[in-house]
């Protein structure tokens, strides 16, 4: 391999590097996300002084 080749290699391995931690965050954010309704369903729940049960809040997480 050559100096050219070496380079090519160590952007690729840069772009991937970069690209895992695009998807990471993406993943972090949408569970984030999810957590954050099954919160508010089970507040609300609390609040009508209701049983939040498995059902209802994976509906809202679907949402």
């Amino acid at each position: 391999m050559n100096n050219s080749d070496y380079k090519k290699a160590d952007n690729t391995v840069d772009n991937v590097k970069n690209n895992l931690k695009d998807a990471t965050e993406n993943v972090n954010s949408h569970l984030d996300n999810m957590a954050e309704k099954a919160k508010a369903y089970i507040r609300e729940q609390r609040d009508k002084d209701e049983e939040a049960t498995k059902e209802g809040w994976l509906d809202q997480v679907k949402k």
